[in-house]
């Protein structure tokens, strides 16, 4: 089992951007992670993201797969002290994109990629 996590560092980091941007302090630094945690784990035959979404709607949140990465991102509509906001790139590998599912429930957004089977065989020779 792969799990992938902000380290402390990231979050750190991360919160201090955020600090001095919302402090009218410009950065041409983007901020990648908020103040959002994720777990992407690799079970036997799927990737399985998941992350704190509290205060948002499915209409909020705007994911995709591209060049073997996740893209999840959510801008709320209305701001709120316990309101979610986070950006996320993640690589994935090879997963099969149409049957790539999403769920939002109880403020944890899940999402579950399930491996591309490799069919393909190789013969390996001396």
């Amino acid at each position: 089992m792969l799990t992938l996590r902000p380290n402390s560092f990231d979050l750190l980091y991360n919160g201090l951007i955020s600090e001095l941007e919302n402090n009218g302090v410009k950065s041409s630094l983007k901020k990648t992670y908020g103040h959002s945690s994720y777990s992407l784990v690799k079970e036997k035959d799927e990737f399985v993201f998941q992350t704190l979404a509290t205060g948002l709607c499915e209409k909020d949140i705007a994911m995709s797969i591209e060049n073997k990465k996740l893209y999840v991102s959510a801008k709320p509509n209305e701001k709120g002290q316990f309101t979610s906001s986070f950006e996320f790139k993640l690589p994935v590998g090879d997963v099969q994109e149409n049957n790539t599912t999403a769920v939002l429930q109880q403020g944890i957004l899940t999402i579950r990629m399930p491996l591309k089977e490799n069919t393909q065989s190789v013969k390996i020779n001396f």
